[in-house]
């Protein structure tokens, strides 16, 4: 580590030593002389929890939270009827009984035990809250513009992730309005949704494929009201990831395996072109710019109701 080191002149004539060191690339780090990892909080350094130390080895890349393995599941917690088909409709591997545990394995969809990973209960698991409570998203459609609001609809879906993201859209749909009218220079009817359904989907697909999954309190929420659409995602953006280097094509996948199936399943392109698609979108439209909220403790995306 060189720091770069700057000398000034204060008002008052006192000298100032400034100290630079650039945040390093292959965090975490941990200090040689006693081999342990430190947290600053306040003005102390204490080591940190295992749930602390999961996502700051998470951030820095070195560990994706997806592959751990979920103690107490076996085979029989994975429905091998929707892995044969997604083997054969959408990986066009031959499913055979014999090699199931060699192909569970090498995608990292169970571990050399036969318990299911984290990955393998998100898209094949049977009763996926029993072993993994934070799968699944929670669907709410509120009256008025904030949460004190009368509930209209609410659900609660722990299906597989392909299900959740076709039911979230589908519920969108089903609480939105899509409004007609005829311009005055053409003959022709336009049709203009609430929100643009690719967006949602988008937005869906990514809060699956981004979200950290070491949270355990919290699901993945989509919140309708009158005004707008949220989309909650527990856990910020990786430290290697901005919203400034996200929205400019950037893509870092804290869940990679996750994002794999989606891809496969036709749900993701794993481009990191989606945020980019979704604002060029809204500006060609002339459309509020959805906003966008990087908070330390999570992911949120609000989307603007069309009121053309």
């Amino acid at each position: 580590m060189i720091p770069e080191i700057y000398a000034h002149i204060a008002p008052g004539g006192s000298r100032v030593l400034e100290v630079r060191i650039s945040k390093g690339s292959f965090k975490p780090y941990k200090v040689k002389n006693t081999n342990r990892f430190y947290v600053r909080i306040g003005s102390v350094s204490i080591e940190p929890s295992t749930q602390e130390l999961v996502r700051i080895l998470q951030s820095g890349g070195v560990y994706h939270f997806e592959v751990t393995s979920l103690p107490g599941t076996t085979l029989a917690d994975i429905d091998l009827l929707r892995f044969r088909t997604y083997c054969e409709q959408y990986r066009k591997v031959e499913f055979d009984d014999a090699v199931v545990d060699t192909l569970l394995s090498n995608w990292q969809l169970t571990d050399s035990q036969g318990h299911s990973s984290i990955t393998g209960a998100l898209f094949f698991g049977k009763n996926i809250n029993r072993f993994l409570p934070q799968a699944g998203i929670q669907l709410f459609c509120f009256e008025g513009s904030d949460r004190t609001g009368t509930i209209l609809d609410q659900r609660e879906l722990s299906e597989p992730i392909p299900d959740s993201i076709d039911a979230a859209v589908k519920f969108v749909q089903t609480h939105s309005a899509v409004k007609s009218f005829f311009p005055v220079d053409s003959l022709r009817r336009v049709d203009v949704p609430d929100y643009e359904l690719f967006a949602v989907r988008e937005l869906i697909v990514n809060a699956f494929c981004h979200r950290d999954w070491s949270v355990a309190g919290q699901k993945i929420r989509l919140s309708l009201f009158d005004d707008r659409l949220e989309i909650f995602s527990p856990g910020a953006l990786p430290n290697t990831l901005s919203v400034a280097n996200a929205l400019s094509g950037v893509s870092y996948y804290r869940n990679p395996n996750i994002a794999q199936l989606c891809k496969d399943y036709e749900l993701a392109e794993k481009a990191g072109r989606g945020l980019q698609k979704i604002f060029k979108k809204y500006r060609e439209s002339n459309l509020p710019a959805p906003e966008v909220v990087n908070d330390p403790g999570f992911f949120q995306v609000v989307l603007k109701k069309n009121k053309a």
